[in-house]
């Protein structure tokens, strides 16, 4: 069976973002595996699908419907939800890419950013024991370009909700 354009440029990307990161082997083969199960069904690309293009359409909206609908795939799958987080993300980064360069943000901040996937992966695969993350829902701003990293440090925009002022200065 011949694979659909959009979906072999989506294994593409994966496979590249995976050597980018630099991924263990063992997250690849895990990815890819999961890949394959999840984009066989085509109820779950309906689903994924539906979930990137709300995303492309609100990137400050909220993650909720990215993690209920990748709980059903998980479990429509068999697959560990942690495993679907992941995968999901990684393939979302690239509609978040375009969020970076539309904010005017720059290509080594997503790369930054990004990077924190790779970090959550190594740790939920040494504390739940399965290839993903257990927290995406932590991912929400890094995807909408309103937290950022510079090394270890975390940074986030957002509204103070009231007014301050100190010395002087008004914000």
């Amino acid at each position: 069976m011949c694979k659909k354009p959009e979906s072999r440029g989506r294994e593409a990307y994966l496979s590249s973002f995976l050597s980018e990161f630099d991924y263990p082997a063992e997250a690849r083969i895990a990815l890819g595996e999961a890949y394959a199960r999840i984009f066989a069904d085509p109820s779950a690309v309906r689903a994924f699908e539906k979930v990137r293009r709300k995303f492309e359409r609100n990137p400050d909206g909220k993650f909720s419907f990215f993690i209920e609908t990748s709980d059903a795939i998980a479990e429509k799958c068999a697959l560990s939800r942690f495993t679907v987080y992941l995968l999901f993300l990684i393939l979302l980064s690239e509609s978040a890419k375009k969020v970076y360069a539309a904010r005017k943000i720059s290509p080594q901040m997503w790369h930054d950013n990004m990077l924190d996937l790779k970090y959550t992966a190594d740790l939920c695969s040494v504390m739940k024991g399965v290839q993903g993350t257990y927290c995406p829902d932590w991912y929400r701003r890094f995807f909408a370009a309103t937290r950022f990293t510079f090394g270890r440090l975390q940074f986030e925009t957002g509204r103070l909700g009231k007014p301050y002022e100190k010395e002087g200065v008004k914000l």
